[in-house]
């Protein structure tokens, strides 16, 4: 009897301690909320892009949603929204601004390894003298680089023209220790994603160039982002976006996805495309369901390492801590 009192006042005493430590991480949560990021900057290509493109080459077809290349919101939008914050266009490069009018830069068809005002470095330096190159301490930065570069070497005749990966990769490099040096604190970078499954590249068959050309750059991508980290004792955050969309594509089913494999629209005829069910709206482009899939992910993953980073994140490269001071 005596035994069993002692179980139960041990399982009691184990049990007040867990509540105890769940409330503690439940209250940790909440007050990255109340905190919150106070803006959303974004640098990237096509799928980021929320109407930069449009406002300099004229407004795109109808099909394509609010100057999206989606038939609905995209990833920045998707994002945005969850984050409370906006992903509205720069328009910097309309000609019509003389300062940008969102905080989203992204651009269709900008490239990592290039300079010039369409690019990523463009874009980058166009944000950061709007601020007087003082990037505010609770400012997100969504840098989504390189997709453009990758793809350009894919389709570039062979052999694999890696020198254009390096470039990607060190255009990043480069900018990023221009965002850190005005003192961004919050820098999101995902890599690239084999994109060996999209339709456009199954009907070429060069699914092994897309793998050998993805593989170069993450390797290199992620060792740069390691680089960055040791130099300047800043944390990145980072997502697999390789990882995941083997994964999404995988399991496309249980995401409501019935089709992972046809162009929705060259369905449309014949009244088989719902975008609704679809990966693909075209043979390069997502539907904005995917888009949205993407965006959960991303956003989810990075609150994740946002409240682990603010229990503490020491690095074992840099020997010290690597999260945002504020």
């Amino acid at each position: 009897m005596k035994i069993y009192s002692r179980l139960i006042a041990t399982g009691l005493l184990l049990l007040s301690g867990f509540s105890f430590a769940h409330s503690n991480h439940k209250t940790d949560l909440i007050d990255q909320p109340q905190q919150g990021f106070g803006e959303l900057v974004i640098f990237g290509g096509v799928f980021t892009d929320t109407g930069n493109f449009a406002s300099l080459y004229g407004d795109l077809p109808g099909i394509f949603w609010n100057n999206r290349f989606a038939n609905g919101p995209v990833i920045s939008d998707y994002m945005a929204e969850t984050l409370g914050l906006s992903a509205s266009p720069s328009l910097h490069v309309a000609g019509e601004v003389s300062e940008p009018m969102g905080t989203n830069y992204s651009m269709r068809n900008a490239w990592a390894g290039q300079s010039g005002e369409l690019n990523i470095s463009g874009q980058v330096q166009t944000y950061l003298a709007s601020k007087d190159y003082s990037v505010p301490a609770d400012s997100l930065i969504f840098m989504w680089a390189g997709s453009h570069d990758v793809i350009e070497a894919i389709t570039t005749p062979a052999p694999l023209p890696y020198q254009m990966l390096d470039d990607a990769v060190f255009g990043i490099e480069a900018q990023l220790y221009l965002l850190i040096d005005s003192g961004a604190q919050h820098i999101f970078a995902p890599t690239f994603a084999d994109v060996g499954f999209l339709p456009a590249m199954q009907r070429r068959g060069i699914e092994a160039r897309v793998t050998e050309a993805t593989d170069y750059f993450n390797r290199k991508f992620s060792r740069m982002l390691n680089r960055v980290e040791r130099n300047t004792g800043q944390r990145i955050y980072r997502f697999d976006f390789d990882r995941y969309v083997k994964g999404l594509v995988a399991n496309a089913g249980f995401y409501g996805i019935k089709n992972s494999v046809d162009v929705c629209v060259e369905q449309l005829a014949t009244g088989g495309c719902d975008f609704n069910s679809f990966l693909f709206m075209t043979d390069v482009l997502i539907t904005s369901k995917t888009h949205k899939l993407i965006a959960d992910a991303f956003t989810q993953d990075l609150l994740h390492q946002v409240s682990y980073c603010k229990r503490g994140n020491y690095h074992r490269r840099t020997k010290h801590h690597l999260c945002p001071s504020n």
